[in-house]
């Protein structure tokens, strides 16, 4: 019997080291998986609904309220006609109520509303008292708004939500330079804010609230319909809940008549590298994710 004892211990032995290395690799898998989950790239599609506003008939026609898909830019839906010429959306991360902040071409001028996210319709907040007209609006985790100005100086402003109010912050006379571009958004769970003052081809700012300048980069690898690049309007900026940065971009030196080409796009906010996800609503002037418990 002692001569079947041996190589059956020895059997066994070589069995729990096998188990033993099995444990292992799990172990190993799972928490690269996780790691992978924690460090993955901020260039991530969630499962937010991303709105967008567009004029699909020319530039000085009221907007229109879409559903646009975060993957491509393609229109999912069209909600409704919205009343006025909305340049920037913004969903209140507190509440789930969109705003929208109106042009300066038609009435109501340099107006903050809120949106019917079912219909399209607009109910007024009340006027922007400085920096008419807002070109696009943020907000912040705590539900606090903020605007870029569409006109000099071109600068950050706080805006009252319950009235409209724009007030400029401290050391608003820190100023960006360009006239075409009008995104603002603001990286969530952060202080820090990103505005993209000119064309495709200008800089992507980042910047404090109180419109410090923190760096900047050179954007490259926008799209390009009707003319030259570098042509092509930072229309809109929107972060996602996982920290990608969107954008819209429409062309200016496409035809009025019947709508700008658009594109919605990702930006790198590090290396100003722009990602075309594809065509989207004719001028695409505004974009607004909601957020993800809404």
């Amino acid at each position: 019997m002692l001569r079947f004892i041996r190589p059956l211990r020895a059997h066994t032995r070589l069995a729990s080291s096998l188990l033993i290395i099995l444990a292992l690799i799990v172990a190993v898998t799972v928490g690269l998986a996780a790691y992978n989950l924690a460090t993955a790239s901020p260039d991530t599609v969630t499962t937010q609904t991303l709105y967008g506003a567009g004029r699909p008939a020319n530039p000085y026609t009221d907007s229109v309220l879409y559903v646009l898909n975060p993957s491509n830019g393609a229109v999912l839906h069209t909600i409704g006609p919205m009343g006025a010429i909305i340049t920037g959306l913004a969903v209140d991360p507190t509440s789930g109520i969109m705003y929208g902040v109106t042009g300066d071409e038609i009435a109501p001028y340099c107006t903050l509303v809120t949106v019917n996210k079912n219909t399209g319709a607009i109910t007024p907040v009340g006027p922007e008292t400085q920096g008419c007209p807002m070109a696009d609006i943020a907000f912040d985790s705590n539900g606090d708004l903020f605007g870029f100005s569409g006109s000099s100086p071109r600068t950050v402003y706080a805006i009252n939500k319950h009235t409209g109010a724009t007030t400029s912050l401290p050391d608003g006379s820190t100023t960006v330079s360009g006239n075409e571009g009008n995104g603002i958004a603001i990286k969530p769970g952060t202080n820090r804010v990103f505005v993209a003052p000119d064309n495709a081809d200008g800089k992507l700012y980042t910047m404090t609230y109180h419109s410090q300048i923190l760096s900047a980069v050179q954007l490259h690898g926008g799209p390009n319909a009707c003319g030259s690049i570098g042509i092509e309007s930072i229309s809109a900026l929107e972060f996602n809940s996982a920290g990608t940065l969107y954008g819209s971009v429409f062309d200016e030196n496409c035809s009025y008549s019947s709508g700008r080409p658009s594109w919605l796009v990702i930006i790198d906010r590090f290396s100003g590298s722009i990602r075309v996800l594809g065509p989207s609503a004719k001028t695409l002037d505004a974009i607004a994710f909601d957020p993800p418990s809404h």
